[in-house]
């Protein structure tokens, strides 16, 4: 087994502040840390700059064995010591003859889209056989080609999709710009009795980003097992906007009644952000479902 030398330390911070240490760890040190992001199926935010040696990670809600440091230890916890190899199953191989054990592998290639980013392919091992400390061994694939303004623009609105469906506040708010909006045009005026006096949904100036993830949090809690599904069906992108075909479901548990709205979402993108939405739906089912006596 060929080691490639060391790669990075994992310092561990608190989730409401990994943001703040990002930007301050490269303002002061000179780092390249990326906008944190989620890491599939585990609690845990990270940004790791791989040539300045370091990753910030942070657990997300207290949760995973790196909320349980902080906890137990407090803040300036000190995570996995990274060690680069250069083949993966030669290293597994090696390990397995010499009777060391790996607790945990994690290839980024199966991940979201910033960890397919990322490409690497990491065995963790146990640190009863390495003296208490936390060592991992590490492959980097080739880097893939930068994205494309509109491939990073649309892997954006895929991520919206994905942190809607799955409740992840956390990561949404990691979508949006901090001057996010969110508009729904509609139509001002109303006729029919039926419809005379029905709420008119907000188009100027919009929602903020706090009050947009709050709706989000307050409309999937009022669904049947807290579940409001987003699949998009379809993308264009050009320059800084992206135009998304999507289908909502959820249930309301008040009233029984399903909601399987079509929509049209328009996306625009500044920064690696989404700094708008504006929302085009069947505004006659989202009253029918919603607020119709």
């Amino acid at each position: 087994m060929r080691v490639g030398g060391f790669n990075r330390v994992e310092l561990v911070v608190r989730e409401d502040e990994i943001a703040a240490a990002v930007a301050q760890f490269n303002e002061a040190l000179g780092l390249r840390l990326p906008a944190p992001h989620a890491i599939a199926g585990h609690p845990v935010l990270s940004a790791t700059d791989f040539d300045g040696h370091i990753e910030l990670v942070a657990p997300v809600g207290g949760a995973g064995p790196f909320g349980r440091r902080l906890a137990e230890h407090g803040a300036g916890q000190i995570g996995p010591l990274v060690w680069e190899i250069d083949d993966v199953d030669e290293a597994r191989a090696w390990l397995d003859d010499h009777g060391y054990r790996i607790t945990f592998e994690y290839d980024s290639r199966a991940g979201n889209g910033a960890e397919r980013a990322a490409g690497v392919h990491q065995l963790v091992l146990d640190p009863a056989q390495w003296f208490g400390f936390r060592v991992t061994l590490m492959r980097r694939s080739a880097p893939p080609p930068p994205p494309t303004t509109t491939e990073a623009n649309t892997a954006l609105a895929r991520a919206f999709c994905d942190a809607f469906t799955g409740g992840d506040w956390d990561a949404l708010a990691l979508v949006l710009h901090e001057e996010f909006r969110w508009r729904a045009p509609t139509a001002r005026h109303r006729d029919s009795p039926q419809l005379v006096d029905a709420p008119v949904l907000m188009d100027l100036p919009g929602y903020t980003k706090a009050e947009t993830l709050e709706i989000f949090r307050r409309t999937t809690q009022a669904c049947v097992g807290g579940r409001f599904d987003l699949t998009p069906v379809s993308f264009t992108a050009e320059a800084d906007r992206v135009a998304m075909e999507a289908v909502g479901h959820a249930v309301n548990a008040a009233n029984g009644r399903t909601y399987d709205n079509r929509y049209c979402h328009l996306f625009t993108c500044r920064a690696g952000q989404i700094v708008e939405l504006r929302e085009y739906q069947d505004t006659l089912l989202l009253y029918d479902v919603w607020m119709a006596p």
